[in-house]
């Protein structure tokens, strides 16, 4: 699971739903179960595969969800992730990482 944590402001005044977006990517079928504060909120699935050409899910949930002027947090599951072919991984990330001399 990966999670993203901010500060939410106040909420403006009758503010009853907010939306989420999401554009990425995929190698091949991808799937997102996202979470704000532990409550699931949607999933989507990116299927064309092409990771050139992101794709922009939209999820709206409830305002109730988020805490005004306290840490909040965004969660992603990929329940089917997995690492590309060797040829799509990036290089620079399989070199040694030279410590201080």
């Amino acid at each position: 699971m990966t999670s993203i944590a901010f500060l939410a402001p106040a909420l403006p005044a009758g503010a009853e739903r907010f939306q989420l977006s999401i554009t990425a990517g995929s190698l091949g079928r991808q799937s997102v179960e996202v979470m704000v504060n532990g409550q699931a909120i949607g999933a989507a699935t990116w299927q064309d595969g092409n990771f050139l050409v992101p794709q922009t899910r939209t999820f709206t949930f409830d305002a109730a969800l988020l805490r005004p002027g306290r840490l909040n947090e965004i969660s992603f599951r990929l329940p089917n992730a997995h690492f590309p072919p060797p040829f799509f991984r990036d290089r620079r990330l399989a070199r040694p990482v030279a410590g201080p001399s």
